[in-house]
């Protein structure tokens, strides 16, 4: 049985020993793009031969394949998708290298396809695409070109209207009985003629897919996969049969496209076997089956590394738990094409440099790099590469056996600002038009002590919008508190909005392989969070790992933990460094902690967030007293219904009341008094349960803080707020003596010292004034 140590002692060394040998490639890869590019033509050639000079090629197909691999190198996705979990970084000089190529290629593809556009008339798409190979308006060229169109900025409306309507006349072929139709030639240029092969109308699919239009033939072409699909399967049990393993390959990315329903777990296994039985014969899956050919006899195939690519899209598209167990199965099949591509690759000398590259697996010439080849390669290389990322992250969180909380979609957007961004995501369950976006308003415990205290407002602008937008800056916070103020909540609510899993990480995490094996394990569990990508990880209240080195309850610390703190700065130093995830240290004694973990460098920001103020707590108890008269616990005209409430003015006595407590104590509070007998079910009992209720978020919490630490500023970050928040609201609490609001231990001298936090209770009332006064100079006490 596969345990968390043997993993990483043996099977994540290969994995990771693949990667670098991957990212070496690409690099050098990087450079022959570059080198190959002809300023002049301002394009690549098809081929580059060690004794002959290459010129660019008038091609639209080899260009626009070249700007696409420059595309997946640089990271650039469509507006709508997830920030690349495992960004390949190139060097500077290079990705500037390629951002020139890849404008001047594009600017001179585009006046291309502009000035030789043919507009056509019956309603035919205009031709803007030409190959002597592929014709005119071909599949193969389209299906890159919607990808470069959607991942160009600007400059090409017009071109990426053309290219829509190309793509929607494509898709109103039947493969079946008009398979012929996908190619265009002009009748004089060319005598090549279609085979039917699956490839054809996945291109078409997918180049649909990528400008998201509506597919009205989705059902023929889903007969028209499956039964290839099937018709696969069964030429692969037959010896010297027409088994395709490529066209077995496309017919399953063209079913998952258009239906993800059509492929279970059954079926992908029985893929896989076919597909592993196959690579004992040839590592690669060399296509068999052309889609041109001519009378002659000359003929055209896909290549293997197209069928590669297709898979790998495939496994990364069938990412559920169902097949997550699958992985180290498509991992060994990735492997040995990798294996066998790595011994294929080619250097050759360019002017006064080398370049590698391959050329296509039909051609047996060591003195040939095809660039049209070598760009699909790169689509292998960093799909490959990232798979393998993901295959170390899934493995060691599932051997890990950390919490892990799925992301649900949010009821709203977390603020108008995120709206789109978000329903671009779908991170929100609700329809567009039915969200309030208002999740930010609804969950701010505090709004009156001015904007520098509103917690939820701050982690929006510096974690959620720049995540979202996929320009991340910051990837660590402190979150600290009095208990019961939603820390947990918070982690929760970032998670869902950016649709990332939330790994909650405990004390009894790090004592999971007992007292004396806590460093061992702490250096296991951070390997496992430096492997994951896009998620939010908890740290959650695990004090007694990071504690002042100064502080007394340090040195009265005599369990194993004692030594943990310099480690752990170490840990989180790397983690913060590795920018893959957001992780939050949750605390309710921030000057507990050492100084050195808080400050910038390992923790990005810092946020107080303080008990619910009055308008708060008002909105928490109607939406619990709303829920009341909804499940008719309650009736509408009553006392306590929020209408009622509201026509009598009756909020405030409640409101202070419920000062001090938290969401889920005002929760249980309305709770109990909804249980008892209807006569009890009065707005009087609900004040005096709320006002009875135990506080956990306390003054008294600070008695003796100030004797910890001699960190004062660490303490009054969080105290003054408070203090303040007493000022304002704790007056019923006040007339009633409770203990939440004692504060006398604050006034009195200490032993040792002979001095006390404060000389009196109006100078512990200014200095909190003065201290919220400061850094909200929005703010007016009331």
């Amino acid at each position: 049985m596969q345990t968390l140590e043997s993993y990483l002692a043996d099977g994540i060394q290969r994995d990771r020993e693949d990667i670098a040998a991957i990212e070496r490639a690409l690099l050098e890869t990087c450079a022959t793009i570059v080198a190959t590019f002809d300023a002049d033509s301002k394009t690549w050639p098809y081929e580059i031969r060690a004794i002959e000079t290459a010129k660019g090629a008038d091609s639209h197909s080899t260009v626009t394949m070249m700007i696409r691999a420059i595309d997946l190198l640089g990271g650039s996705e469509h507006k709508g998708t997830t920030r690349p979990a495992y960004p390949f970084k190139i060097g500077t000089e290079d990705r500037k290298k390629l951002k020139v190529a890849r404008t001047s290629a594009f600017n001179a593809l585009a006046a291309s396809l502009t000035n030789k556009r043919q507009q056509r008339g019956n309603g035919k798409a205009p031709i803007i695409t030409r190959s002597g190979t592929y014709g005119r308006n071909d599949p193969l060229t389209l299906s890159f070109l919607a990808e470069v169109l959607l991942a160009t900025s600007d400059g090409a409306v017009s071109l990426t209207g053309d290219a829509q309507v190309i793509a929607e006349q494509l898709t109103k072929i039947d493969p079946i009985t008009e398979f012929s139709g996908f190619f265009d030639f002009d009748k004089k240029g060319s005598d090549s003629k279609p085979v039917i092969n699956a490839f054809v109308p996945l291109l078409v699919v997918r180049s649909a897919k990528a400008f998201q239009q509506p597919f009205g033939l989705t059902a023929t072409y889903l007969r028209y996969f499956e039964s290839t699909l099937h018709d696969q399967l069964s030429y692969s049990s037959i010896p010297d049969s027409r088994f395709d393993p490529a066209e077995l390959i496309f017919s399953l990315e063209g079913m998952l496209r258009l239906s993800e329903q059509t492929i279970d777990v059954r079926l992908f296994d029985r893929v896989l076997d076919v597909l592993e039985q196959s690579q004992q014969t040839s590592a690669h899956w060399r296509p068999s089956k052309p889609f041109l050919r001519t009378e002659k006899g000359l003929v055209l195939f896909p290549i293997s590394v197209e069928a590669a690519n297709s898979l790998l899209w495939c496994c990364e598209s069938l990412d559920d738990e169902r097949f997550h167990g699958r992985s180290e199965r498509y991992i060994s099949l990735f492997r040995r094409f990798w294996n066998w591509l790595a011994a294929r690759r080619v250097s050759l000398p360019s002017g006064m440099q080398r370049v590698s590259g391959w050329h296509s697996d039909h051609v047996a010439d060591l003195d040939s790099i095809q660039l049209w080849n070598t760009a699909q390669v790169v689509g292998f290389l960093l799909g490959y590469r990232r798979s393998l990322h993901n295959h170390i992250a899934r493995t060691t969180l599932r051997l890990s056996r950390f919490n892990v909380r799925k992301p649900e979609a949010g009821s709203q957007s977390w603020s108008s600002r995120t709206r789109d961004m978000q329903h671009s995501l779908r991170t929100v369950a609700a329809a567009p038009d039915d969200d309030d976006a208002e999740l930010r308003e609804t969950f701010e415990p505090v709004t009156s002590l001015g904007s520098y205290f509103e917690t939820y407002r701050k982690i929006e602008g510096e974690f959620l919008v720049p995540w979202l937008d996929q320009k991340p800056r910051s990837y660590s916070m402190l979150l600290y508190g009095p208990p019961g103020t939603g820390k947990t909540t918070v982690a929760e609510n970032l998670a869902d909005a950016l649709g990332f899993p939330l790994i909650t990480i405990t004390v009894s995490d790090f004592l999971a392989g007992g007292g004396g094996e806590v460093e061992a394990r702490a250096k296991m569990m951070f390997e496992v969070l430096q492997a994951q990508a896009n998620v939010v990880i908890l740290f959650d209240e695990i004090d007694e790992l990071v504690l002042d080195r100064s502080s007394t309850r340090h040195g009265q610390q005599d369990t194993v933990f004692k030594f943990m703190t310099p480690g752990m700065l170490t840990k989180l130093n790397d983690l913060r460094r590795a920018k893959r995830s957001i992780f939050i240290m949750a605390t309710n004694y921030a000057y507990r902690i050492d100084p050195a973990i808080r400050r910038t460098g390992r923790i990005d920001e810092n946020y107080l967030l303080l008990p619910p103020d009055s308008d708060s707590r008002q909105r928490m108890i109607k939406q619990f007293l709303r829920s009341a008269v909804k499940e008719k616990t309650i009736p509408d005209g009553h006392e306590l219904g929020p209408a009622q409430l509201d026509k009598d003015r009756k909020w405030e006595s409640l409101t202070k009341a419920s000062f001090f407590l938290g969401y889920k104590d005002i929760e249980a509070a309305v709770a109990r008094v909804m249980r008892q007998k209807e006569d009890k079910r009065t707005r009087a009992e609900l004040e005096r349960e709320l006002l009875g209720w135990g506080r956990t978020t306390t003054l008294r919490l600070y008695n003796t803080a100030f004797n910890e630490t001699d960190d004062r500023d660490a303490i009054v970050r969080e105290f003054f707020p408070l203090v303040e928040m007493a000022t304002r609201e704790g007056e019923a609490l006040h007339k009633g003596k409770s203990p939440a609001l004692d504060n006398s231990d604050m006034l009195k001298a200490d032993g040792k010292t002979g001095k006390a936090p404060f000389a009196s209770d109006d100078e512990m009332n200014s200095l909190a004034s003065k201290f919220v006064k400061e850094r909200s100079p929005d703010y007016e006490r009331e």
